[in-house]
């Protein structure tokens, strides 16, 4: 609502690079990877055609955008069967479920293993770290995009009459994943779209007494979407009548 044009243009930047090591970081570890830039402007000011309409003190706009660009990475730990698993020799004691007999020696032979989990094993990685929190380490991204703008007209008409209309639209997009690293079976896109309208229309009666009309608008769409398993997938695991 200023009779001055003003307006404002950012950029909030961070990287991996500039940030410090984590608390509990081992020594010569680099922190996970981090890409993120949030930019945008503000621009408002009087409604002004040159020669055609003087909108100072009548007419006024704002337009403004932000956006969003990041990659953030997670650390996460998991369990996975060892190579020797893989081939049936466990540490500890293991029950045959059918008879209930102790399996000689910790020892399952791989011919006896189901279509189901003789097919899984390539699913799973081999142990890459000896941990307390898990035998596999992962280190995963999580990008995400947003788009957000928005736009303002102002008019007074009169000494007893103000309107004004606002355009808001917010689009977004996450990707994530279940497990990551050699787990990314289970990729998700996440996909979010606002929509929003807000319409204000102001008449004073007297110095004591006014009234004002607003509407609202606001469409919300959200989609979570996951990566479709082929037939054939299922299939090649053994998994039947799905």
């Amino acid at each position: 609502g200023a009779n001055q044009v003003h307006g404002t243009a950012y950029d909030f930047f961070r990287n991996d690079y500039l940030d410090a090591k984590g608390y509990f970081a081992s020594p010569g570890s680099k922190n996970p990877p981090l890409r993120q830039n949030q930019f945008g402007y503000v621009l408002s000011g009087p409604i002004v055609v040159p020669h055609l309409y003087n909108g100072h003190n009548k007419s006024f706009f704002l337009a403004n955008y932000e956006g969003l660009r990041s990659k953030t990475s997670t650390i996460n730990f998991r369990t996975v069967p060892t190579v020797a698993e893989k081939e049936g020799q466990f540490t500890k004691p293991i029950v045959n479920p059918f008879t209930k007999v102790p399996y000689v020696n910790n020892f399952i032979d791989p011919s006896t293993f189901s279509q189901l989990a003789t097919n899984s094993l390539s699913h799973f990685p081999d142990p890459n770290i000896t941990s307390p929190q898990g035998n596999y380490k992962i280190v995963f991204s999580l990008p995400t995009a947003a788009d957000q703008q928005t736009y303002r007209f102002d008019q007074s008409i009169g000494a007893k009459d103000s309107t004004f209309v606002r355009y808001t639209q917010t689009d977004y997009a996450a990707t994530s994943q279940s497990t990551g690293g050699a787990f990314a079976e289970g990729l998700a896109t996440f996909a979010e779209t606002s929509k929003s309208v807000v319409a204000s229309w102001t008449h004073t009666f007297s110095p004591n007494l006014l009234n004002q009309v607003r509407f609202g608008y606001l469409s919300e769409g959200a989609n979570l979407e996951g990566q479709p398993t082929t037939a054939a997938d299922l299939d090649a695991l053994g998994l039947k009548n799905l």
